[in-house]
Protein backbone atom coordinates (compact mmCIF):
# COMPACT_ATOMS: atom_id res chain seq x y z
CA UNK A 1 0.00 0.00 0.00
CA UNK A 2 1.44 3.46 -0.78
CA UNK A 3 2.25 5.64 1.64
CA UNK A 4 0.07 8.91 1.86
CA UNK A 5 2.09 11.91 2.96
CA UNK A 6 1.30 13.99 6.00
CA UNK A 7 0.40 17.01 3.53
CA UNK A 8 -2.12 15.41 1.43
CA UNK A 9 -3.89 13.65 4.51
CA UNK A 10 -3.74 17.02 6.43
CA UNK A 11 -5.25 18.64 3.06
CA UNK A 12 -7.95 15.95 2.91
CA UNK A 13 -8.34 16.66 7.04
CA UNK A 14 -9.05 20.30 6.21
CA UNK A 15 -11.10 20.00 3.07
CA UNK A 16 -14.21 17.44 5.86
CA UNK A 17 -13.95 19.88 8.16
CA UNK A 18 -14.55 22.81 6.25
CA UNK A 19 -16.55 21.13 3.42
CA UNK A 20 -18.60 18.22 5.46
CA UNK A 21 -22.44 19.34 5.38
CA UNK A 22 -23.25 17.24 8.91
CA UNK A 23 -26.04 15.66 6.60
CA UNK A 24 -25.82 11.44 6.76
CA UNK A 25 -24.78 10.17 3.22
CA UNK A 26 -27.41 8.44 2.03
CA UNK A 27 -26.03 5.69 0.07
CA UNK A 28 -22.69 5.43 2.82
CA UNK A 29 -20.97 1.83 2.40
CA UNK A 30 -19.44 0.29 5.20
CA UNK A 31 -15.92 0.91 5.42
CA UNK A 32 -12.98 -1.73 4.76
CA UNK A 33 -11.26 -3.75 7.92
CA UNK A 34 -12.15 -5.25 10.43
CA UNK A 35 -15.89 -5.48 10.51
CA UNK A 36 -16.40 -5.21 14.59
CA UNK A 37 -14.04 -2.03 14.16
CA UNK A 38 -15.40 -0.70 11.23
CA UNK A 39 -19.43 -1.24 12.26
CA UNK A 40 -18.85 0.42 15.79
CA UNK A 41 -17.04 3.81 13.92
CA UNK A 42 -20.05 4.25 11.52
CA UNK A 43 -22.61 3.26 13.82
CA UNK A 44 -21.42 5.02 16.67
CA UNK A 45 -19.12 7.12 16.50
CA UNK A 46 -21.22 10.05 17.90
CA UNK A 47 -21.51 7.93 21.23
CA UNK A 48 -17.20 8.31 21.19
CA UNK A 49 -17.92 11.84 22.48
CA UNK A 50 -19.57 12.32 25.39
CA UNK A 51 -22.18 15.37 25.14
CA UNK A 52 -22.01 16.80 28.16
CA UNK A 53 -18.18 17.61 28.54
CA UNK A 54 -18.26 18.71 24.37
CA UNK A 55 -20.80 21.02 26.19
CA UNK A 56 -18.36 21.92 28.87
CA UNK A 57 -15.54 22.41 25.96
CA UNK A 58 -17.37 24.26 23.37
CA UNK A 59 -19.15 26.21 25.89
CA UNK A 60 -22.72 25.99 23.77
CA UNK A 61 -25.14 23.12 24.11
CA UNK A 62 -24.00 20.75 21.08
CA UNK A 63 -27.25 19.38 19.72
CA UNK A 64 -27.64 15.85 18.28
CA UNK A 65 -24.99 14.59 16.16
CA UNK A 66 -25.15 13.27 13.06
CA UNK A 67 -23.32 9.94 11.95
CA UNK A 68 -21.76 9.47 8.54
CA UNK A 69 -18.96 7.57 7.09
CA UNK A 70 -16.17 10.00 7.61
CA UNK A 71 -13.00 10.32 4.99
CA UNK A 72 -10.47 8.10 7.54
CA UNK A 73 -11.93 4.84 6.61
CA UNK A 74 -13.90 4.99 9.64
CA UNK A 75 -17.29 7.14 10.70
CA UNK A 76 -17.53 10.77 11.37
CA UNK A 77 -20.33 12.99 13.70
CA UNK A 78 -21.13 16.44 12.95
CA UNK A 79 -22.74 18.69 15.33
CA UNK A 80 -24.30 21.82 14.10
CA UNK A 81 -24.10 24.31 16.71
CA UNK A 82 -25.38 27.15 14.49
CA UNK A 83 -24.99 28.19 10.69
CA UNK A 84 -21.10 29.76 11.37
CA UNK A 85 -20.13 27.13 14.44
CA UNK A 86 -19.78 22.99 14.30
CA UNK A 87 -18.03 20.24 15.45
CA UNK A 88 -16.45 17.41 13.79
CA UNK A 89 -15.06 14.24 15.45
CA UNK A 90 -13.92 11.88 12.73
CA UNK A 91 -12.93 7.97 13.46
CA UNK A 92 -9.90 5.62 11.62
CA UNK A 93 -9.47 1.85 12.85
CA UNK A 94 -6.28 2.88 10.52
CA UNK A 95 -4.64 5.91 12.98
CA UNK A 96 -0.91 5.26 11.78
CA UNK A 97 -2.22 5.45 8.06
CA UNK A 98 -4.47 8.43 8.36
CA UNK A 99 -3.21 10.01 11.67
CA UNK A 100 0.50 9.96 11.67
CA UNK A 101 2.36 11.52 14.16
CA UNK A 102 2.77 15.36 13.16
CA UNK A 103 -0.26 15.13 10.32
CA UNK A 104 -2.62 17.49 13.03
CA UNK A 105 -0.47 20.77 14.11
CA UNK A 106 0.25 20.42 17.73
CA UNK A 107 -0.41 23.89 19.93
CA UNK A 108 2.63 24.94 22.41
CA UNK A 109 -0.13 25.02 24.70
CA UNK A 110 -1.51 21.16 24.21
CA UNK A 111 -1.55 18.18 26.63
CA UNK A 112 -0.60 14.56 26.71
CA UNK A 113 -4.01 12.95 27.34
CA UNK A 114 -3.93 9.99 30.09
CA UNK A 115 -4.41 6.71 28.44
CA UNK A 116 -4.12 7.48 25.00
CA UNK A 117 -1.59 5.86 23.04
CA UNK A 118 -0.59 9.26 21.97
CA UNK A 119 -2.24 12.65 21.08
CA UNK A 120 -3.42 16.28 22.79
CA UNK A 121 -5.79 18.11 24.10
CA UNK A 122 -5.88 21.69 23.13
CA UNK A 123 -8.61 24.12 24.05
CA UNK A 124 -6.98 27.28 22.49
CA UNK A 125 -7.59 25.78 18.75
CA UNK A 126 -10.57 23.55 19.87
CA UNK A 127 -8.62 20.32 18.80
CA UNK A 128 -8.18 16.79 20.09
CA UNK A 129 -6.53 13.89 18.63
CA UNK A 130 -6.24 10.45 20.63
CA UNK A 131 -4.61 7.18 19.35
CA UNK A 132 -5.37 4.15 21.51
CA UNK A 133 -4.16 1.37 20.40
CA UNK A 134 -5.29 0.98 16.65
CA UNK A 135 -8.03 3.32 16.47
CA UNK A 136 -7.96 6.91 17.05
CA UNK A 137 -10.13 10.48 16.66
CA UNK A 138 -9.79 13.69 15.67
CA UNK A 139 -12.42 16.35 16.84
CA UNK A 140 -12.06 19.99 15.65
CA UNK A 141 -14.25 22.46 15.88
CA UNK A 142 -14.95 25.05 13.35
CA UNK A 143 -16.19 28.62 14.12
CA UNK A 144 -15.72 28.67 17.52
CA UNK A 145 -12.77 31.20 19.61
CA UNK A 146 -11.14 28.46 21.82
CA UNK A 147 -11.93 26.97 24.82
CA UNK A 148 -10.98 26.18 28.04
CA UNK A 149 -8.10 23.81 28.36
CA UNK A 150 -9.32 21.71 31.35
CA UNK A 151 -12.47 20.95 29.59
CA UNK A 152 -10.90 19.67 26.81
CA UNK A 153 -8.86 17.54 28.29
CA UNK A 154 -11.63 15.84 30.61
CA UNK A 155 -13.27 15.66 26.71
CA UNK A 156 -10.19 13.99 25.39
CA UNK A 157 -9.99 11.61 28.37
CA UNK A 158 -13.39 10.80 28.48
CA UNK A 159 -13.01 9.82 24.45
CA UNK A 160 -10.16 7.37 25.22
CA UNK A 161 -12.49 5.71 27.89
CA UNK A 162 -15.15 4.91 24.82
CA UNK A 163 -12.57 4.51 22.06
Amino acid sequence: MPRLRPAAVGLALLVALTGCSGQPEETASRPAGPPAASTRAVDDVCALVPVARLRAAIGADPGAGVPSKGPLNGGQCVWTVSTTRRVLAQYTPQPDVFLPEGVVPRPRSATEVRGATRGFAAGESGTVLVVKDRRGLLLKTVGFDGGDQAAYEALAEAIVANL
